[in-house]
């Protein structure tokens, strides 16, 4: 069976668990991994065929979870490759590392 090869960024959306709370009074958050890449890839497998996904995420439990949601629809994510220091500015334009 032939397949599909996507690259990508994975987004990270936060909601506010409960409905009606404003995001900056909100104690508790659901988390939703998307964007249009990894909803394409996603949804390759659900029409029945075989997709590899080809990215770089952070090697730390927001990653993880990351290829652990492509997992659950059976894509491919042995090309995704798990490291560096994810940046960040801070308010001042600076670039802070974790």
């Amino acid at each position: 069976m032939k397949g599909f090869v996507t690259f990508g960024e994975i987004m990270l959306r936060l909601s506010q668990s409960q409905i009606g709370d404003k995001i900056l009074i909100a104690n508790e958050f659901s988390v939703v991994y998307g964007g249009s890449e990894s909803n394409v890839t996603t949804s390759i497998p659900c029409l029945g065929n075989k997709v590899s996904f080809i990215s770089k995420l952070p090697n730390n439990p927001l990653g993880n979870a990351a290829l652990l949601g492509l997992n659950k629809y059976k894509v491919d994510t042995d090309k995704v490759l798990l490291g560096g220091n994810p940046i960040w500015r801070n308010n001042d334009g600076s670039i802070a590392e974790w």
